[in-house]
């Protein structure tokens, strides 16, 4: 699993450097640029004998760069009311993005391409692995939600598309395979803005992907998986304080299971690349190693 983690990391690279994007600060740029530059050639470079000839899968996306690095990306958002309430939706890379109402185009644009560059083509990555990824999210049409500042906005914010009352389990369609919103978060809060998209991007890849497509490493409902047997270690160890977690327990086991198992792979995921300080987060009562040596060190997974 450590290549998609490569990506992942890219991924969440690409979205920083769009979020500066109209940062006065060009230093903070140009080494942002530089790191997605550097991560790239070495994600280029470790499989240049690799003999798959795997195709790069399709995309709608299209990211440009000027002279000056302004990026601008252009992507097809489709209008539709079948999935009322989320009237707007784009479609990337086997995800489907549901969007409501105030939400502003350009951060479903960015929010889009980082999904994308996390699964981006390279000689170095697994290629039937990306595609079994990929089969299972069209396969059980996986879904991420966006909406504006927060749940109080809506005042109940939709679990799915209202046809979804129509469907059954296995509808075929876009109905239960989802986990969490995305947030556009206002001017003054936008400094949480990266790890908004990180943490919640990662949460439906690790529980709507990885956990049907990889279940012996990523399955949360079996306790002998390598994503439990890891994080029950961390638990032991007083690196994972789920504490905070304790009223889901007694409300749905089922679902305390899913949360801190989908919160540890955040947790690990972020320490594995470095990435607390540009996620804006450090270590805390929660998880506390915020560093790759950290996390080699206290928990050689």
């Amino acid at each position: 699993m450590k290549k998609y983690f490569s990506y992942l990391f890219l991924g969440i690279l690409i979205f920083t450097l769009l979020s500066c994007g109209g940062s006065e600060d060009s230093s903070e740029v140009e080494d942002l640029q530089r790191q997605v530059d550097e991560l790239q050639s070495q994600l280029d470079n470790e499989g240049e004998n690799d003999a798959s000839t795997s195709k790069k899968p399709s995309s709608n996306l299209k990211i440009n760069s000027d002279d000056d690095g302004n990026l601008d990306i252009q992507g097809t958002i489709i209008e539709d009311s079948k999935y009322d309430p989320f009237f707007r939706y784009i479609d990337v890379q086997n995800l489907r993005i549901f969007v409501l109402d105030g939400v502003n185009e350009e951060i479903i644009l960015k929010i889009s391409s980082t999904y994308e560059n996390m699964l981006q083509d390279n000689s170095s990555i697994d290629s039937n692995m990306r595609q079994n990824l990929l089969n299972v999210l069209k396969e059980r049409y996986v879904y991420q939600r966006v909406g504006y500042v927060g749940p109080e906005y809506y005042d109940e914010p939709p679990c799915c598309p209202k046809i979804t009352e129509e469907l059954g389990d296995d509808a075929g369609d876009f109905a239960h395979s989802q986990i969490d919103y995305i947030w556009e978060k206002d001017p003054d809060e936008y400094d949480s803005q990266i790890n908004e998209v990180i943490e919640h991007l990662l949460h439906t890849l690790t529980d709507q992907g990885f956990r049907f497509a990889f279940p012996e490493e990523w399955n949360w409902k079996d306790p002998n998986s390598t994503v439990n047997m890891a994080m029950y270690e961390a638990i032991e160890k007083g690196h994972y304080n789920i504490t905070g977690y304790e009223e889901i327990k007694s409300l749905d086991p089922e679902g305390f299971n899913r949360v801190i198992a989908t919160e540890f792979a955040y947790w690990m995921i972020l320490a594995s690349w470095d990435m607390f300080e540009t996620a804006g987060m450090e270590a805390n009562d929660e998880w506390n190693i915020d560093s790759s040596e950290e996390l080699r060190k206290n928990l050689p997974i």
